[in-house]
């Protein structure tokens, strides 16, 4: 890879770098549109997506999917402090999905005084991340999951089923634990990279449609 091939720089785990080339985020983006048309949002779908500057490796292919879907797309920060903006969000624009939704976008808005569940209470599909998932599930939020897998991520589809792509990655389960091995050429390969999760991979069709396997994880992540 040529300098000029690099599309940018982004990260996994707390300090782990991620050199990501124009292919990268181009096969990057075709599988996001595979995650986003398995959520069945409506053509006119207004999507806003939440996520950390540090974190724009796994979500600018998400924005870039939205775009090619016709999509209107929004953005706030994971951030206690832009909690707000996305509270306004979900207020004024009526959105189909909020995807990316953490802990620290919970505790912005309760420091706020905002009830999470009351917030979410009117977005077909809020995709969530981490112990959010939980929190807003007990707040009466039926969130999905979106679950970083070192380079590369998984997300649930509208069954709960969680989809990663099968082209660029081969995902293993090595006595319990989830490994993931590249597939083809990237700027960041990797070979059996533990993910940190428990689970297994499952080929059976879904009724989602989409053909990508999926992860029943033992703990959830």
């Amino acid at each position: 890879m040529t300098p000029g091939d690099l599309w940018g720089w982004g990260r996994f785990g707390d300090d782990q770098l991620l050199p990501l080339s124009f292919d990268d985020i181009r096969r990057d983006a075709t599988a996001a549109r595979a995650g986003l048309r398995s959520l069945a949002l409506p053509s006119d779908a207004k999507v806003v997506v939440v996520s950390t500057v540090a974190e724009f490796g796994h979500f600018w292919p998400l924005l870039q999917a939205a775009h090619d879907l016709g999509y209107v797309t929004s953005t706030a920060d994971a951030t206690p402090y832009d909690a707000g903006r996305t509270e306004m969000f979900c207020r004024l624009l009526a959105p189909s999905a909020v995807i990316g939704v953490d802990d620290a976008v919970l505790d912005g808005l309760e420091a706020f005084g905002l009830d999470p569940g009351s917030v979410f209470a009117g977005v077909p599909r809020v995709v969530a991340r981490g112990r959010a998932v939980n929190r807003l599930r007990d707040a009466g939020v039926g969130a999905l999951r979106w679950v970083p897998l070192g380079p590369t991520t998984a997300m649930d589809c509208r069954h709960g089923h969680l989809h990663f792509d099968h082209r660029q990655w081969r995902v293993e389960s090595a006595g319990g634990r989830v490994v993931l091995s590249s597939t083809v050429e990237r700027a960041y390969p990797v070979e059996h990279l533990s993910t940190g999760l428990v689970g297994t991979v499952r080929a059976e069709a879904c009724p989602c449609m989409r053909s990508d396997p999926t992860l029943e994880l033992t703990v959830p992540a």
